[in-house]
């Protein structure tokens, strides 16, 4: 199943935007304000089909708890799936349509990339990743399907669903100021109680407004009801990494990039969708395991590429690795590096830029390409080397992309700091100082790029020759006005060695000097005219074997 709309991720509890403007913000959980109504916590769940129940639900707009009252639509006694009741009578929530995500969801995921991964997304997220968070004994896991409280009407853009970590256990402060992130029912004591900030459920939420939950809108729901549920597994599996704010006590958590990678992957392998990779490759130029700042104007292209080197790393190491760094005690980029040694991590971090550049994973093809810049805009006729600036900071593990006119021929490309360069040639790729060695006759891509360093303004510089004219005329002059006797030209031909003839005329047409050029092997031509001539302007007229001409205005100024 395909999913054709642009997917956000929005980094208030790892949940899924769907943005209908560029302005989106990111706002983070910063303290935890305990809610003494619900401190102490009712386990007595059991409900049947058609009874309702209220539950705190989170206004994201606001930051504040909501009571809403839902009706139990679908369960098989371990997963409840809950429609909002106003959301069913104005008709966003399609019965039939939740029998199908409740299916999925429970039972079947028939088109999963693997045989051992069609007992639905519970079972086979759960196979691959680990159970969720048992609450009173139990693992039961409630679907909230509402209006989630977005501010949609306002800023055009909505949450797609959210897994709130509020809604879990934690051993709160009895004053709600600090948690102990490692503690257990046994060794949470005073003056900390294990104790709940919202609901003390295992709950995902899943919008029905503008996002209606009917027939059309089935794929995005599958999609969110899959990605959603990694969240909810990674909080049982590493607290730290499943909750991205931070509390007064100064505990900092790692940035989403990995927990988002990951959830971004079930659907994928799950065969219910994937995201929207363009918004990296045309803005490729992120850290690795960087994520956007708060009040970003977009997320999309941070979102993007965790999915993508999540699906990268799937592809070309299994999912035992996947789980490996899932259950890894350390955080972000460390986890991935811990499956690694050095060498082989450095290895499969170039693999991953070559294979963006290829336009295809080990699998799957890519729906767009790499973004590059021409650095054209570098290079003039008359030089043989420049300085490319990327202008901008280059994080950690991140790289950029040049690409090189048809126009030159690329002698060596090198750099004093620590950026490191490769270069491509018809997909094949190979190191800057190997030009010559490499019998490459046509650089085509400059790949810069970082390791373990973050580098401010990095630049490199490129050595070129002219091999044809960078533009419609093949004549070309420099400097242009000239200040000294001398006059440097161009001319690029495809006759062989035929002989170029060049007359100098001033604006009466009265000849003024005339020369012969020969052309190299190439069949181009270069040289230097000495010139003893007054100021003015003068024209320069060349004429070739074959009978082309071409005529320049020469400024002398002295």
């Amino acid at each position: 199943m395909s999913i054709f709309k642009a997917f956000l991720l929005f980094s208030f509890s790892a949940s899924i935007v769907f943005p209908y403007s560029e302005n989106c913000g990111s706002p983070l959980i910063t303290g935890l304000t305990l809610n003494s109504a619900r401190s102490t916590i009712d386990f007595n769940r059991s409900q049947e089909i058609g009874s309702s129940k209220f539950f705190s639900v989170r206004n994201l707009s606001t930051n504040e708890l909501e009571e809403i009252e839902f009706k139990l639509l679908s369960t098989d006694g371990v997963s409840n799936f809950y429609g909002e009741i106003a959301e069913i009578s104005n008709d966003h929530i399609d019965l039939t349509v939740v029998e199908e995500l409740f299916y999925t969801f429970t039972a079947s995921t028939l088109d999963a990339d693997s045989l051992n991964l069609q007992s639905g997304i519970r079972t086979s997220e759960e196979s691959i990743l680990g159970p969720p968070p048992t609450i009173n004994d139990g693992t039961i896991v409630n679907i909230l399907l509402l209006d989630i409280r977005d501010g949609y009407s306002n800023s055009g853009e909505f949450v797609a669903g959210f897994f709130d970590p509020q809604d879990q256990y934690m051993c709160l402060h009895e004053n709600g100021s600090s948690w102990l992130p490692s503690a257990t029912i046994a060794t949470c004591s005073y003056p900390y109680n294990w104790q709940s900030n919202s609901n003390g459920e295992n709950i995902i939420y899943i919008d029905s407004n503008p996002s209606i939950i009917n027939e059309n809108g089935l794929g995005d729901a599958l999609f969110t009801l899959a990605h959603e549920y990694q969240h909810l597994l990674h909080w049982n599996a590493d607290i730290r990494e499943g909750y991205f704010g931070s509390t007064d006590g100064g505990w900092t958590f790692h940035n989403p990039w990995l927990n988002e990678g990951i959830s971004d992957l079930m659907p994928s392998i799950l065969g219910l969708g994937a995201r929207d990779f363009s918004h990296y490759l045309e803005n490729p130029l992120i850290g690795l395991d960087e994520w956007s700042e708060i009040g970003s104007t977009s997320t999309l292209p941070y979102y993007a590429k965790s999915a993508l080197f999540f699906q990268y790393l799937y592809e070309l190491k299994g999912l035992s690795v996947i789980k490996n760094i899932f259950t890894h005690s350390d955080q972000g980029l460390l986890s991935v590096k811990s499956q690694f040694d050095d060498k082989e991590f450095k290895s499969l971090y170039i693999n991953w830029i070559q294979s963006l550049l290829r336009g295809e994973l080990e699998i799957t093809p890519l729906n767009s390409e790499v973004y590059s810049e021409n650095i054209e805009n570098y290079i003039s006729i008359g030089m043989q080397s420049a300085t490319i600036e990327t202008g901008k900071t280059m994080p950690e593990y991140s790289f950029a992309l040049y690409s090189v006119p048809d126009y030159l021929s690329t002698l060596s490309v090198n750099s004093n700091s620590e950026l490191k360069i490769f270069l491509s040639s018809e997909n094949e790729f190979f190191e800057s100082e190997n030009i010559v060695d490499s019998g490459v006759s046509k650089v085509e891509k400059i790949i810069v790029y970082t390791q373990d360093v973050e580098i401010d303004n990095p630049m490199y510089d490129i050595f070129y020759k002219h091999i044809s004219s960078p533009a419609k005329n093949d004549l070309f002059i420099f400097p242009n006005p000239i200040s000294e006797n001398v006059l440097s030209y161009r001319y690029f031909s495809d006759m062989g060695n035929g002989e170029l003839s060049l007359n100098l005329l001033d604006l009466r047409g009265r000849m003024i000097l005339s020369a012969q050029s020969f052309a190299d092997d190439l069949g181009n031509h270069s040289g230097i005219i000495s010139l003893n001539i007054s100021s003015g302007i003068y024209i320069l007229n060349s004429l070739s074997a074959s009978g082309a001409s071409e005529s320049r205005l020469i400024s002398v100024i002295k």
